[in-house]
């Protein structure tokens, strides 16, 4: 699990979609956890395959898994993927 004391990409999650203490899931678009979820399976399926053992591979299988839904995202142009938790905001990605 992601913390936003250690991941400042969660953190900037949070904060823009102003949440306190909420689970950052439960406030997320369909689109963003599809996405999340891709990455995962990615992740998961990657390190399956490659057989990873130990730190450096186990990083190497997420940054991979990570890069298919990176992806994926970027192959949805002009799509609004995130917004706030009060819907005002929508951030379009490239």
């Amino acid at each position: 699990m992601s913390e936003p004391s250690t991941n400042p990409e969660t953190r900037i999650a949070l904060e823009f979609k102003r949440l306190r203490r909420e689970n950052l899931r439960d406030h997320m678009t369909d689109l963003e956890l599809i996405f999340s979820m891709l990455g995962e399976a990615a992740t998961t399926e990657i390190t399956r395959t490659r057989d990873a053992q130990g730190f450096p591979q186990s990083k190497q299988a997420a940054q991979a898994g990570g890069g298919v839904a990176g992806n994926a995202r970027r192959g949805l142009t002009d799509v609004c993927l995130t917004t706030d938790s009060n819907g005002f905001r929508c951030v379009r990605r490239r």
